[in-house]
């Protein structure tokens, strides 16, 4: 790693988080497993005198404000650099191009992710000279740049453009810097979602669960909806004011990246008995936590710390076999090392990359190899199969994804069903989608999405799955079709097509659509 160590201080801390800290500063021999347990019975409380790992200090970094993508001020240069660059035109607040559209549309509040799935940053980055473009702006903007490699610079660039972490002094990178649990917390957050999603309740109740266990602090609106992916739990106490405040390790980040961009689903597929010498600094240390008759995730990993040997958690290991599978580490993790900033921000970048099955042996170009779907012809969207076998095909929908978009299935398979009982796997968000509403022959709203590379429209009635993975709703719709069932039916018990003989056929033509939404 490339972080730096400067100045001695002076603490009294609780004498496991001294523990942590002395393994991950010292070296996994700096303490014994007698010597820990004899610090652990000895006191609660302990001075410690170290040296202090060089993370991003809390007065370095800039407002943590919450702002729409299209209204950032910050690092004016680089970012009018980058738009020009990658053709985005218009003024603070009005930007158009490929920053400031999503599957819906345009928009001013998209965010880093959801730019990377789009797929067109991502062909355009591909080619050499686009991408030694985007690297010389953000070198000229830095002072510290010569010490940069350009990974190093273009994850810097992201940095900058989509505010992730932004800086106090604009001039610095601050990529070798070690960053803190708050601090990645907070840049995988801002990367991963809309500023809306600050408006959900599961927000508020992470950001109010937080500022319970580790206090006040810059990172707490950014950070709150990450908080279910970190390692250290605020549950039993694990991420509190002093761990909140310390470097992460490579380790935890890869677990919290992994699980946030794949999930339990991803994570399925891991065999870790097949993997049990893949590595060459570490092996799978099974539950530390019980073995160990551990009271708190904090406990297992400095446990795992102190005792290299034993391997590392579980848990982790898994997502480092997930992390070597998709080639973003080799044979050595460096599992427990702290972390860098434009480290934690290309290990994402190269992850959500993963997500399209992209890699740099292919050119950055997306997999379109896959076979035909066994999808079938479905009575309620003449253009289903056809639209479903386009994006599997192309690798932007699994069969799983598409299933629940044909209309077939209303009335059937959702028969006795709520909302929650219907699995959506989300289609990709690279998959161009353009909506408008449309009435029917009896004056009822529905939609009509058009699948812009597919050339083809799909028309959804209330009670409906939108490409989106959002239900469609109409008040007048569902208050017509509970009298026409006389209150003895759900949404989800009435078919496709008795919504169309009850509500009426859509007044446009899939061409009409087509020819207004272009």
């Amino acid at each position: 790693m490339s972080g730096k160590y400067m100045k001695i201080k002076r603490v009294i801390i609780p004498t496991l988080t001294m523990v942590m800290l002395s393994s991950m500063l010292f070296g996994c021999a700096s303490a014994t497993k007698q010597d820990t347990y004899n610090m652990l019975q000895e006191s609660t409380e302990i001075e410690l005198e170290y040296a202090e790992l060089d993370t991003v200090d809390n007065k370095e970094i800039s407002s943590l404000d919450w702002i729409e993508l299209g209204n950032l001020t910050t690092y004016s240069d680089l970012r009018a650099s980058w738009d020009k660059i990658v053709g985005v035109t218009g003024t603070t607040g009005n930007k158009t191009g490929m920053f400031y559209k999503n599957w819906e549309g345009p928009t001013q509040d998209n965010y880093l992710t959801e730019v990377i799935l789009s797929t067109e940053f991502v062909d355009f980055v591909s080619n050499e000279d686009n991408y030694n473009k985007l690297v010389d702006a953000v070198r000229d903007n830095f002072t510290d740049s010569d010490d940069l490699t350009d990974e190093q610079l273009f994850s810097m660039g992201l940095n900058a453009y989509f505010s992730l972490l932004p800086m106090e002094d604009e001039a610095e990178s601050y990529a070798n810097d070690y960053i803190t649990r708050a601090q990645f917390l907070a840049l995988i957050t801002r990367a991963t979602n809309p500023v809306s999603v600050q408006e959900s309740d599961d927000y508020k109740a992470y950001l109010s669960q937080l500022e319970t266990t580790a206090g006040e602090s810059i990172y707490n609106q950014a950070v709150a909806f990450s908080l279910p992916y970190s390692y250290l739990l605020t549950e039993d106490g694990s991420l509190n004011s002093k761990t909140y405040d310390s470097a992460i390790s490579r380790g935890e980040a890869i677990y919290t990246i992994i699980n946030m961009l794949y999930g339990e689903e991803g994570l399925a597929t891991v065999n870790i008995d097949e993997s049990s010498n893949v590595f060459t600094d570490t092996k799978n240390g099974g539950d530390i936590l019980t073995e160990q008759g551990l009271k708190s995730k904090a406990e297992e990993i400095s446990y795992a710390i102190q005792n290299p040997d034993k391997g590392c958690p579980e848990d982790i290991y898994k997502t480092l076999v997930k992390a070597q599978e998709l080639g973003l580490i080799g044979s050595e993790t460096a599992w427990d090392e702290a972390i860098t900033l434009s480290d934690a921000i290309t290990l994402y970048y190269n992850t959500a990359l993963s997500k399209l099955e992209i890699t740099t042996s292919s050119g950055n170009s997306k997999d379109t190899t896959t076979e035909t779907s066994k999808i079938p012809e479905s009575k309620g969207w003449t253009d289903y199969k056809k639209t479903a076998d386009y994006y599997i095909a192309s690798g932007q929908a699994t069969e799983s994804a598409m299933h629940v978009l044909n209309p077939d299935i209303y009335g059937t398979e959702t028969a006795g069903k709520g909302t929650g009982d219907v699995p959506f796997d989300f289609i990709d968000a690279s998959v161009e989608t353009r909506k408008m509403k449309v009435t029917t022959t009896k004056g009822y709203p529905i939609e009509a999405w058009y699948y812009v590379e597919a050339g083809t429209v799909q028309f959804i009635y209330t009670g409906e799955v939108t490409p989106g993975g959002a239900w469609y709703t109409d008040p007048d719709s569902l208050d017509v079709l509970d009298a026409a069932f006389n209150y003895e039916k759900s949404l989800l018990d009435i078919t496709h097509e008795q919504k169309i003989q009850i509500l009426g056929e859509p007044t446009m033509t899939a061409e009409e659509v087509i020819a207004a939404l272009q």
